[in-house]
């Protein structure tokens, strides 16, 4: 399970969770690290059979983990983040350079970000003759514009095309090496009207070459 918003902190316990047979890796919210004013923290429980490790990295300001995954013969890197509405947009730079800390320290590795960026104006659409290629709509100044462009030169495609229940797409899932498939299933927790539960599945050492085009428009 991944939580862009775990709403944890240091007085919750692992055991409070009554998850069972996982391992559990959170960063909560700590205005230590974050002194915006909405700080939810992030969570990932991974299966036991599952070998996982959490991985340092030197930005400690975002609510994001990185936790290392390693089953059938790969290695995976899953990142849950949580980037607050209408903070400072050195956020989502700061967030780019985590990536490439990634990439620097583990070369190769398959990277899966689920993402809630709480950017509202991206709009994304698929083309309906050929499903790899993604066209992004946004004003080519913007934010938004900038900072997919920097996903998409580490080589990382955005896979989720459910909408919330406010017709936005706030919840982002991008991977760099493997083809994804998304279904909207039952929330664990009371239905949050801006982000449904994604069912998230993938298909290990399928090749299928990417394609990323962009149509900006002027607002």
């Amino acid at each position: 399970y991944f939580f862009t918003e775990a709403w944890l902190n240091a007085n919750v316990s692992d055991t409070e969770l009554r998850f069972t047979n996982v391992s559990i890796f959170h960063l909560d919210r700590n205005s230590n690290t974050n002194p915006c004013p909405r700080r939810v923290g992030t969570l990932i429980s991974v299966k036991n059979s599952i070998y996982s490790s959490l991985l340092s990295i030197s930005i400690l300001f975002l609510e994001q983990i990185f936790v290392n995954l390693r089953f059938k013969n790969q290695t995976f890197i899953v990142g849950p983040v949580y980037i607050p509405p209408n903070i400072d947009k050195s956020n989502y730079k700061l967030y780019i350079n985590s990536i490439d800390e990634i990439y620097h320290y583990h070369p190769g590795s398959n990277v899966i970000l689920i993402c809630n960026f709480n950017l509202p104006n991206i709009k994304w659409s698929r083309n309906h003759n050929d499903e790899n290629i993604i066209t992004l709509l946004c004003d080519s100044n913007s934010i938004e514009s900038t900072f997919v462009n920097a996903l998409s030169c580490l080589y990382f495609l955005q896979f989720n095309f459910n909408f919330n229940n406010k017709n936005k797409m706030l919840d982002l899932v991008f991977c760099n090496s493997v083809y994804l498939n998304f279904s909207v299933i039952d929330s664990l927790l009371s239905l949050d009207p801006f982000h449904s539960a994604l069912n998230i599945s993938f298909v290990i050492d399928k090749s299928s070459k990417f394609y990323f085009e962009e149509t900006f428009i002027k607002f």
